[in-house]
């Protein structure tokens, strides 16, 4: 493999010393790691700005119009470095990770009484269990947003679409759940579809 634009990423090690999925560990491992990812927030987000005004020339504000510029950009930069054997599926989890606090910190600035918050509601298999989410949310939204869990997660359907033989369609999330949870557009009304 040849040089990434991204083995010099400085990857975040917030979860490193844990001692396993955030969804198993005791309640106080947890708060912990959570205390841990809101005190290197605003350090991720810089990191993540530096990174894109170097390798891809966007000044991203810290709002919708940067969480859009950072979305058109991305995915088929991404694609490209994979299709060119140029990153490791796993090397990307660091810099989605930061690209889901700059959408996070971008909406809580965007929408007042949002902010972080430690998911303990519900079964340990639900996603984002004992990790930051974004909330509260009016009724009739989701609760909650995963925003870091599900950026990574479309990092790998992404790769799995550039390598895999089956190929998923991958249309990128990030843009249009930071407008639906903005309040932008509408919420779609599940129960009538």
């Amino acid at each position: 493999m040849s040089v990434s634009p991204l083995d010099h990423y400085p990857r975040w090690h917030g979860y490193d010393d844990l001692p396993g999925p955030l969804n198993t560990l005791t309640r106080a491992d947890a708060r912990s790691a959570f205390d841990h990812f809101l005190a290197d927030a605003d350090e991720r987000v810089r990191t993540l700005r530096r990174f894109l005004a170097e390798v891809a020339g966007i000044d991203a504000t810290l709002d919708e119009r940067g969480v859009a510029a950072i979305d058109t950009w991305l995915w088929p930069w991404l694609a490209d470095l994979i299709r060119r054997d140029l990153i490791e599926q796993e090397q990307h989890s660091g810099l989605l990770h930061d690209v889901g606090v700059f959408a996070g910190e971008a909406l809580i600035h965007e929408r007042p009484g949002v902010r972080w918050n430690l998911l303990t509601k519900g079964p340990r298999v639900t996603k984002g269990y004992q990790s930051a989410v974004l909330a509260p949310f009016p009724a009739g939204y989701e609760p909650y947003w995963a925003v870091t869990a599900e950026t990574i997660a479309d990092g790998y359907v992404l790769a799995n679409r550039v390598v895999g033989k089956r190929q998923p369609s991958f249309s990128p999330r990030l843009l249009f759940r930071y407008k639906l949870f903005a309040g932008k557009i509408p919420w779609p009304d599940l129960a009538s579809a």
